[in-house]
């Protein structure tokens, strides 16, 4: 352009108009780690073609699953997202699921444990290409109950008597298992009723019996209460007792339960050292009276 005897000149580029754009997969299931290429051509308004491939804006709506760079799809983690592709204005998306699961399956579907075990399990996930593998790994696992039992990596770990379902989940799918810790099938004390004086104490001892037939003192494991501690209180199976009356102590382990009747300074049964007397008028006898 000239304008009074000046000069300019201007690169002008200029670019086809783009109708559409056309990927060659309209879907991606692929494994972790495992790459596809994705190629792109566009369209344009005056009827050719090109491969833009190189040239669009790659991205990935969840990086954590998989990532691309120039249309190459590299599987990251389990899960599923969408790689979209940009050019001339125009978008196009391809859906990629990485590690699909069509089942997954634990190696038990329960566990008996006893406080302080641990257990490695294994995790098999099926994939949609019909290969199998473990997953305990790569899974995440989850507890409904921590302070019963946890697990990490398939390792389940008993912190506590009780009970605790175990979930497994990996691509999509979930898998559970019930952990009982120190499964108590019977708990006996070894006694079922007390006398005891105000200020004094008695020990009571507590038994589990296990799923597995195992025996156990689980005196100082046991929850101990009282009904009345104003009567009588209880620590680890010591009841002491504080002023006359009567109470019921209970002890729990695992699902169980059971109880002591407690009477402190109640007399249960008075007897005489004589049931009857025969006697003249003036005579004196003494009779014993033993609570």
């Amino acid at each position: 352009a000239t304008y009074r005897g000046k000069t300019a000149v201007a690169t002008v580029t200029v670019h086809k108009k783009v109708r559409n754009l056309t990927k060659d997969k309209q879907r991606i299931v692929m494994r972790l780690d495992e790459e596809e290429q994705i190629t792109l051509t566009a369209t344009y308004t005056d009827g050719t073609t090109d491969d833009v491939t190189d040239e669009a804006e790659w991205s990935s709506e969840n990086e954590a699953v998989a990532e691309v760079v120039a249309g190459k799809v590299i599987g990251r983690g389990s899960g599923q997202t969408n790689i979209v592709a940009r050019y001339g204005g125009k978008t196009a998306s391809v859906p990629v699921s990485v590690d699909a699961v069509h089942r997954l399956e634990l190696s038990e579907q329960s566990l008996e444990l006893r406080v302080g075990d641990e257990r490695t399990i294994g995790l098999t996930a099926m994939f949609a290409d019909g290969e199998t593998d473990d997953v305990s790994q790569l899974a995440t696992w989850t507890s409904d109950n921590t302070d019963v039992a946890d697990a990490f990596r398939g390792t389940i770990t008993a912190y506590n008597a009780g009970q605790a379902t175990i979930t497994a989940e990996y691509g999509g799918k979930t898998a559970t298992l019930v952990v009982n810790v120190e499964t108590v099938r019977k708990l006996e004390a070894d006694k079922t009723d007390l006398f005891i004086k105000p200020g004094r104490s008695d020990q009571v001892r507590l038994t589990a019996t296990y799923a597995d037939g195992i025996e156990e003192d689980v005196t100082e494991k046991a929850d101990w209460t009282s009904s009345d501690e104003s009567i009588v209180e209880v620590d680890d199976g010591v009841v002491l007792a504080h002023r006359v009356g009567q109470a019921t102590i209970t002890a729990s382990y695992g699902t169980k339960t059971t109880t002591i009747t407690v009477d402190a300074g109640i007399a249960r049964r008075l007897e005489a050292d004589q049931s009857s007397l025969l006697m003249r008028t003036g005579d004196a006898e003494t009779v014993t009276l033993t609570a």
